[in-house]
């Protein structure tokens, strides 16, 4: 289980993980506040892998890319379809982004942290999201 840092934002605790995702957002990943009918459609992908979870959210490092900061504020209503690849399956849940980071700020071709809270998990996926994150919430006991 990862211990908490002292400027905790979190409400349920999360356990660390080591699983491929799959990112999709549109263009205001790229320039938030320049975002408009232009961009609707268009889609970005990314790769990552989740650092951590919970069932209330997880946290994924993606390799550098220009990514606008302000895309993860709180107020933004910034929203992802991430695909995480459990060992029991694919799940598709849908996020709201509420913390992008670079790893390292003198280094930010090292990747960034985006940090999410789960709003919506399709089908069977609540399942076997729930089961995976109580495996780990075990294992660390």
């Amino acid at each position: 289980m990862c211990l908490p840092s002292p400027d905790e934002r979190r409400r349920t605790p999360r356990s660390s993980a080591q699983l491929e995702a799959r990112l999709r957002g549109g263009l205001s990943l790229l320039n938030y506040l320049q975002a408009d009918e232009s961009g609707i459609g268009k889609e970005i992908t990314l790769f990552g892998t989740v650092q951590n979870v919970s069932t209330n959210g997880l946290s994924v490092i993606v390799p550098y890319f220009p990514l606008d900061e302000q895309f993860c504020e709180k107020d933004s209503g910034s929203k992802l379809k991430v695909a995480v690849y459990l060992p029991t399956g694919t799940v598709e849940l849908d996020v709201q982004a509420t913390r992008c980071m670079p790893l390292d700020k003198t280094k930010p071709w090292k990747g960034f942290l985006i940090g999410t809270r789960i709003l919506e998990i399709g089908g069977r996926g609540r399942d076997l999201f729930n089961t995976y994150v109580t495996s780990l919430t075990e294992l660390a006991r």
